[in-house]
Order: C-alpha cells, then sequence, then structure tokens
C-alpha cells in the first residue's frame, strides 16, 4: 500500500482510492446526495485550510475531498464513473473466467496416437 501517515491519524491515500471518490469520501453508492453532502461537510471540516493554514497534509486531504465530492455531485461524470466502474468489473470477470478454463494442448488430440 502507498501510504502516508502524518500525526493525529491523518491518512493520505496516494493510489489506493485515487480513482473512486466514494471511498476518498468514505461514502457508499447507495447514500442520498443529502447524505453524501453531509459526511462531505463533516470530513472537510477536519482539514479546512482556514482551520490549518501552515498543514500542507490536510490541505491535500481538502483538495481530495473536494475533487471526489465534484466527481460524485456532478451527474455526467457521475455516469462516466460508474460506466467505468462496470466495464472495470466485466473485464475482471472475464478475466477470471479465462482463468478458470483448463489448458488445451492444440498440438495434441485425442484422436492421433503417439
Amino acid at each position: 500500500m502507498n501510504r502516508i501517515i502524518r500525526p493525529g491519524s491523518i491518512k493520505i491515500i496516494i493510489r489506493e482510492y485515487a480513482s473512486d471518490p466514494f471511498k476518498i469520501l468514505g461514502v457508499s453508492r447507495s447514500m442520498s446526495k443529502k447524505q453524501i453532502h453531509a459526511e462531505y461537510l463533516r470530513k472537510c471540516m477536519k482539514c479546512h485550510p482556514d482551520m490549518f493554514p501552515d498543514d500542507a497534509a490536510k490541505n491535500r486531504e481538502f483538495q481530495n475531498l473536494q475533487s471526489a465530492y465534484e466527481r460524485i455531485m456532478n451527474w455526467e461524470e457521475h455516469q462516466k464513473f460508474e460506466a467505468s466502474q462496470k466495464a472495470q468489473e466485466n473485464r475482471e470477470q472475464e478475466r477470471e473466467k479465462r482463468q478458470d478454463r483448463p489448458e488445451t494442448n492444440w498440438f495434441s488430440s485425442p484422436t492421433r496416437a503417439g
């Protein structure tokens, strides 16, 4: 895992959740926009640059929260994200199906006598 852990249990996640705004905000996909907004405000209060002007880590966390919130609340971006997640899941399922198949040796045939 690529994490930078700061004092006060502030964790800035560099790559792990970079593409999933729901994980950045710590919300589920089934939550309403009102619930997501409330969670966003709660998290922003913990790292707002006006409250912590000298802490660069909290400033970066605040920026990550803002971009994640914008991606979720912008309906077009949200739909693009959902479509890309479904496509990724489909690719993973296809990959698993291919791995479950027994390997076939195309050069040896059961009808050929060896």
